[in-house]
């Protein structure tokens, strides 16, 4: 199996993949860690100049055409990579990139007991990457990826406005890639119209440990996750069930967007809460609100418990 990990420079690729490398060690199935970072034509400051070429002959539609393409990537190198490996090859010929000139190097790779294959790269989504079973992708705000890249000091330039605007146009082509993974995985930080650390904090010293929309939600009260938390003795507050809100996402390619606007716009007029897809109003993700106050607007008189319903569509 062909398992390929991707999503935004910086979010969490390379430490997925090596948890689940070890995951499936542990299991003793063999697994091997394959990094698609090893595939462009250039090494790393190589392949930067040539963007900056492109972008000056040729402008943002230029760059568009080269990032994440056949300009940009050996994909016909890497998809005989996993060609080999479906075939069942003991010995596959892998390519090694680093990053000064003079630097690539091919290296025969004993692939035997080798029963998963795991691509970690920011274009393992690509129409033209062929032999994947399972893509897993991992969101990430054009923010969070500089916030990341800047954080792990990778390169001296990971701040430039030019490549900040890379990275801007690659997270528009993972926008499209996105249809093709299998797992979309989003790491949620805290809305701050709901709670803060000190709320959380405040619930620990009460022995309370708050899990929101986590693995344990959907798994078995068998599962080895749900009985260590069992054997530990771990308070939990399980939200399945409401944490979802109403679902808008479903409604793309299905309504047109300004009857979805119109739709959100009536929701929240009622008291309900758009939450947005990493602040972008153009991914909408979910609204906030039950179905009753969704479908009616309430006229409630305390105190004498009665309510009249001013509209209801």
């Amino acid at each position: 199996m062909v398992i390929s990990i991707y999503g935004g420079s910086g979010s969490g690729k390379t430490t997925l993949a090596t948890a689940l490398q070890q995951y499936f060690l542990n299991d003793g199935r063999g697994c091997y860690l394959l990094s698609g970072d090893d595939y462009p034509h250039r090494i790393p400051k190589r392949n930067d100049e040539e963007q900056l070429r492109v972008y000056k002959e040729a402008g943002e539609d230029g760059l568009r055409g080269y990032l994440g393409t056949k300009k940009e990537i050996d994909f016909a190198r890497i998809n005989e990579v996993l060609a080999a490996f479906h075939e069942g090859k003991d010995t596959i010929t892998l390519r090694h990139l680093e990053r000064e000139d003079g630097e690539i190097s091919s290296e025969e790779t004993d692939f035997s007991g080798i029963s998963v294959l795991l691509l970690e790269w920011t274009h393992g989504g690509s129409d033209d990457l062929h032999g994947v079973d399972l893509s897993v992708f991992l969101e990430s705000s054009p923010e969070e990826t500089k916030e990341r890249r800047i954080r792990r000091n990778r390169d001296e330039n990971a701040t430039s406005p030019f490549i900040c605007r890379v990275v801007e146009l690659e997270q528009e082509k993972l926008e499209v890639q996105r249809k093709n993974a299998g797992f979309s995985v989003i790491d949620y930080d805290l809305n701050e119209q709901l709670a803060d650390r000190e709320d959380l904090d405040q619930l620990k010293n009460m022995g309370i440990n708050l899990k929101l929309d986590f693995i344990l939600n959907h798994a078995s009260a068998q599962s080895p996750q749900f009985r260590d938390l069992v054997e530990k003795k771990t308070s939990t507050v399980n939200m399945l069930g409401c944490h979802d809100g109403i679902s808008l996402l479903d409604l793309k390619g299905l309504l047109p967007k300004e009857e979805i606007q119109s739709l959100i716009d009536r929701i929240v007029s009622r008291g309900g809460m758009v939450k947005n897809l990493h602040g972008q109003k153009n991914l909408y993700y979910q609204v906030n609100a039950t179905y009753y106050s969704a479908f009616a607007t309430l006229y409630v008189n305390f105190e004498s418990g009665t309510y009249t319903i001013l509209e209801s569509r």
